[in-house]
């Protein structure tokens, strides 16, 4: 609740402050696809955000907190297919390191009681 009462606050006054500035003429003359990514930004951002406090439930933060690096290659990946932006070779390849590190974060640590177990269920010779 506290992180929606931030963003909408922040918004209200990135709009008094773009008012200010440019006399309200950017929202007047915004194009279409400007309004469409602005509404995209914002519900995929609250949807992130629903997310991000749903899997809170089910694992700790640090690991939670962890995906907040595929923000980059979501947006690099939009970028693509809605402004036509080129993805480079070495762009490409630091979307697969950051997806790694996603993946190698959120793999779980066996510990010894863990191998005990998986251990002793292997064969059963009767």
């Amino acid at each position: 609740m506290v992180t929606l009462v931030a963003s909408g606050f922040g918004a209200a006054l990135q709009v008094v402050a773009t008012g200010i500035s440019t006399g309200f003429h950017a929202f007047q003359t915004a194009s279409l696809k400007t309004w469409l990514l602005l509404l995209y930004w914002g519900s995929s951002s609250g949807l992130a955000y629903l997310i991000y406090y749903y899997s809170l439930k089910s694992m700790e933060a640090a690991r939670a907190s962890s995906f907040i690096y595929l923000s980059p290659v979501a947006a690099a990946v939009v970028s693509t297919l809605i402004l036509g932006e080129k993805l480079t070779t070495i762009f490409l390849t630091g979307m697969s390191l950051v997806l790694l590190g996603v993946r190698l974060t959120q793999r779980k640590e066996r510990t010894h009681k863990d191998r005990v177990k998986i251990e002793g269920t292997r064969k059963i010779n009767i």
